[in-house]
C-alpha cells in the first residue's frame, strides 16, 4: 500500500481509498489470502494508519484519498523559504517521528492550507504566512528536525507551534532529551547564507533586532525562537493538541461508518414523533461522531420508498432501538415501532433504551411494557457534566457504565466496546 502510494506519477504520496481496501496494488497471488479475510484485514490496516497518525484521509475532486506524506516524493527548495529557524536532535525512529508529527499538525484548525514535500510540510496560515518543518536524515549521524517560518508569523503562532513539536519529539525520545540549536537563514532569497549558532546567541546577548549577512550584508530580523512560551503561545500549543486527538477520532469514526454502510449495518433505530425530529436528528450527528450508525427515517428513507416496508425491514434487522419520547405525543406511525420493538424484546430478539428528550419538564408516564427497561434521561445531554450521551451508547453497545461514568469518551473507545462485548 505504501509503495504503491510512493510509485505514483505526481509524487504526492497518495492513493485512492477505495483502491486500498480492495488490494488493488501490486502483489503477487502467492502472497495473498483468503479474499474476503484480505478485506477485513486492509479495512483494519487503513483504520490502523489512519488512527495512528501515519496516514491522512483527503477529499480530492470528490474523492476519498489516503495520503501518506512520508512517501511523498515532490521536491522542495531548501530550507523552504522561512529565515526564521531553529532545530531539534532526533535520537529515535527519525522517520516515525516526523512522519506522526506532520499528520498532526495537519489537524490544527488555524492551518488554512497544508503541503507535503519530501522530507518537508509547509502550514500556512489565514495571511499567508508559512510554518515549515523539514527532515535531515543522513545515512550516518543523527537526524534532525528544522522549525522556519516566514519573516511575518505572528510570534503566537511561531512558539505554539514549537511548543508543540518539542513536546512531541520529547515525548518519543529515546533519551528523553531533545538538543536544540538556532538555524537562521540570510531573508535575501538570492542568498540563504545559514548564520551559526553562535553569531544568533551572540546577537541576542546584546539584544540586536537583526542579523547582518557576511555574504550580501542584508539584515535579517532576529526574535528568539528559543525563549520560554508565552501565555498565547502554550494556548496554541494546547489548540493544536486538541485539534490533532479531534481530527483522529473523526477519522476513527468516519472509518467504522464506513465499514458499516459497506455491509448494509445499522446500530440502532431511531423511534420519535416527526415532531421531535430536530431534537433526535441532533442526537443521531452525535452518533455517527463516535462510530455508531443510526437508522433515522430523514436519512434513509429514499423518495419512493413505502414507508411501512421500509420500517418493517429496518425493525426486522436492527436489533436496537432507541424508544424517544419528547414533548410532543406519541404519534401514530411512533407508537406502531414502540409496539414492533416491545414485541421483539419480549421475544429477546432486541433491545430498546427509552429515552427522555430536551424540552420534557416531568418525567412521562411510559407505556406498560416500556417501563420494563432501564430508560436514559436525556434532558440534559449536551451539557459537559451530564452522563446521558453516555449512558445512552452504553446501552447500544452492552457496555456497563461503570461506577465512574465517562463523560468524555470517543470512536476509538466505543470501537473497542463493540469489538469486546457487543453481540450483533
Amino acid at each position: 500500500m505504501l509503495v504503491t502510494a510512493r510509485d505514483e506519477p505526481d509524487g504526492p504520496g497518495h492513493l485512492l481509498e477505495s483502491r486500498a481496501h480492495n488490494g488493488e496494488f501490486t502483489l503477487a497471488a502467492s502472497e495473498r489470502i483468503d479474499s474476503d479475510l484480505e478485506r477485513h484485514l486492509l479495512w483494519f490496516v487503513v483504520e490502523s494508519l489512519l488512527s495512528r497518525d501515519l496516514a491522512l484521509r483527503e477529499r480530492i475532486k470528490k474523492k476519498d484519498y489516503l495520503v501518506f506524506p512520508s512517501q511523498c516524493t515532490t521536491g522542495l527548495p531548501f530550507p523552504g523559504g522561512g529565515s526564521f529557524a531553529v532545530a531539534f536532535s532526533i535520537a529515535g525512529p527519525a522517520r516515525s517521528i516526523y512522519a506522526t508529527l506532520i499528520a498532526q499538525l495537519a489537524h490544527y484548525e488555524g492551518f488554512k492550507r497544508r503541503h507535503f514535500f519530501q522530507n518537508a510540510a509547509a502550514y500556512q496560515i489565514e495571511d499567508g504566512q508559512r510554518c515549515y518543518v523539514q527532515l535531515f536524515a543522513p545515512s550516518s549521524g543523527p537526524a534532525e528536525l528544522q522549525i522556519s517560518f516566514d519573516n511575518n508569523t505572528p510570534e503566537a503562532v511561531r512558539q505554539g507551534f514549537i511548543e508543540f513539536i518539542a513536546r512531541h519529539v520529547e515525548s518519543k525520545s529515546e533519551t528523553g532529551e531533545v538538543p536544540r540549536r538556532y538555524a537562521y537563514y540570510c531573508s535575501n532569497d538570492k542568498c540563504r547564507n545559514p548564520f551559526e549558532d553562535r553569531v544568533v546567541k551572540a546577537r541576542l546577548k546584546d539584544h540586536k533586532r537583526y542579523l547582518i549577512c557576511p555574504i550580501c550584508e542584508s539584515q535579517t530580523p532576529l526574535a528568539d525562537l528559543l525563549a520560554p512560551p508565552t501565555a498565547a503561545a502554550r494556548k496554541v500549543a494546547r489548540q493544536i493538541d486538541s485539534n490533532a486527538k479531534a481530527g483522529r477520532q473523526r477519522i476513527t469514526a468516519s472509518w467504522v461508518i464506513k465499514a458499516k454502510e459497506e455491509e448494509d449495518k445499522f446500530d440502532v433505530f431511531l423511534s420519535h414523533n416527526s415532531k421531535d425530529k430536530a431534537e433526535v436528528e441532533k442526537i443521531a450527528k452525535q452518533l455517527l461522531s463516535v462510530g455508531l450508525r443510526p437508522w433515522l427515517d430523514k436519512w434513509n428513507l429514499a423518495p419512493g420508498d413505502t414507508i411501512s416496508d421500509a420500517l418493517e425491514k429496518a425493525i426486522k434487522t436492527i436489533p436496537c432501538a432507541i424508544l424517544c419520547f419528547g414533548p410532543a405525543d406519541v404519534g401514530n406511525w411512533h407508537l406502531m415501532e414502540i409496539r414492533a420493538y416491545v414485541e421483539a424484546w419480549a421475544k429477546k430478539e432486541a433491545r430498546m433504551i427509552p429515552s427522555i428528550l430536551p424540552g420534557v419538564k416531568e418525567t412521562p408516564e411510559l407505556p406498560l411494557f416500556v417501563r420494563q427497561t432501564v430508560w436514559v434521561d436525556m434532558r440534559s445531554w449536551q451539557k459537559e457534566d451530564d452522563d446521558g450521551f453516555y449512558r445512552l451508547v452504553c446501552g447500544i453497545t452492552r457496555h456497563d457504565p461503570g461506577d465512574s461514568p465517562l463523560k468524555s469518551f470517543n470512536a476509538r473507545h466505543v470501537y473497542e466496546w463493540q469489538g469486546l462485548g457487543c453481540r450483533r
